[in-house]
């Protein structure tokens, strides 16, 4: 049986949390916005209910929490929202190996005309340049878009020291917490930012489920339904019981997690020569390992891993796309890093005896000699 080690693409759906949502869909007949009817004023209840609780968890009041198919709806509509309060050919800065939908939106709206964007810098950790960025904002700068954790090599970000520079040059905030909430607590990160976006798949919860933590304006607002439709109300509750869960248990895993995380680390690092671990060691997420071998690209690994070890060579939106991973280029690594990054990221559910199997066959992997010779 493959042992899933891919957390940071999606994370496996609590039994309990996947028990809850089949629940409240069987129960919920109505739509939440029937109002004629008893059923519709449950599902309604339960809607408002999920708001309070998953607001409540990432530090939102519950009118300020909006349900989205994604995160990468949400962070779209935080976009369109900043647009909005600010005007069109507004200054946008975005941190460099910010996730490829956020890019992605950013880069739409910029090809329109409709905003100015400019990447600042990262060094070689993955951590943001935050001089440098200072020195980009003398100029102006109307929102900063970064993210709380990096969804490649797990390095957190000094977010807080990002969104108090922001606030001195009076720019509004864009954070991407999909892989920080639920895996830490984020309730300052969303008291000082505008917008905060969180992911039900990123925290053992629902798969098809964003979560928006932000006041947007009535304009933007009135695109939720018209653009996404009306939330899935069980979902919703899913999503918030995830969350409870997460803010009794998040502390007592993550100890777990990182202990098994560096086990793992330390099985490869022992038995691959001239492996590289990549990002910030002392700040990065509890089971996130990223790594690279000279002897063979992540690649030809994944494909020798197939239906034994589930990793990846990036983010999970940009699986089978070619080229080299604009997180690991960003950071100025040497080309053989870069070609032969892998991600891999331990889970709750994970268990040591899966640890030390997935070790060695990663490793075994690793060390086949198919005479590249790629290190320098």
């Amino acid at each position: 049986m493959e042992i899933y080690l891919d957390n940071l693409a999606s994370t496996p759906v609590d039994p309990r949390v996947a028990a809850h949502q089949a629940e409240v869909a069987v129960a919920l007949h109505g739509n939440p916005n029937s109002a004629e009817h008893a059923s519709g004023m449950q599902s309604a209840n339960v809607l408002t209910k999920a708001r309070e609780d998953v607001g409540h968890f990432l530090g939102a009041e519950q009118e300020d929490t909006h349900f989205l198919p994604s995160a990468s709806s949400a962070l779209w509509l935080a976009l369109e929202d900043a647009i909005a309060r600010r005007g069109a050919d507004m200054r946008v800065l975005a941190s460099a190996i910010e996730h490829p939908s956020c890019l992605r939106h950013l880069e739409t709206a910029a090809a329109a005309g409709r905003i100015r964007l400019e990447l600042f810098p990262v060094n070689a950790l993955g951590q943001p340049d935050l001089s440098h960025l200072e020195q980009m904002a003398q100029g102006g700068v109307d929102l900063i878009c970064a993210m709380a954790a990096n969804n490649e090599i797990g390095t957190i970000a000094p977010i807080n020291e990002v969104l108090r520079l922001a606030d001195r040059h009076g720019a509004l905030t864009i954070v991407d917490a999909s892989q920080a909430a639920g895996r830490f607590r984020i309730g300052q990160v969303t008291a000082a930012a505008d917008y905060v976006v969180a992911s039900g798949a990123k925290m053992n919860g629902p798969r098809r489920i964003g979560v928006l933590a932000g006041r947007i304006k009535g304009v933007t607002a009135g695109l939720l339904e018209p653009m996404f439709g009306t939330p899935d109300a069980a979902a919703a509750s899913a999503l918030a019981l995830a969350c409870a869960l997460a803010a009794t248990e998040m502390e007592q895993n993550g100890e777990r997690i990182a202990v098994l995380r560096d086990r793992l680390e330390a099985i490869l690092t022992e038995r691959v020569p001239g492996l590289r671990v990549n990002g910030d060691r002392g700040a990065r997420l509890a089971g996130a390992l990223h790594v690279s071998s000279p002897a063979i690209p992540a690649e030809a690994l994944v494909v020798r891993l197939w239906g034994k070890v589930a990793l990846s060579s990036g983010a999970a939106c940009q699986s089978g796309v070619p080229g080299p991973s604009h997180v690991l280029t960003a950071m100025g690594l040497e080309d053989w890093v870069v070609e032969g990054g892998i991600r891999m990221c331990v889970g709750k559910f994970n268990d040591a005896a899966e640890i030390e199997r997935a070790g060695a066959i990663i490793a075994e992997a690793m060390g086949a000699d198919l005479g590249i010779g790629r290190q320098s």
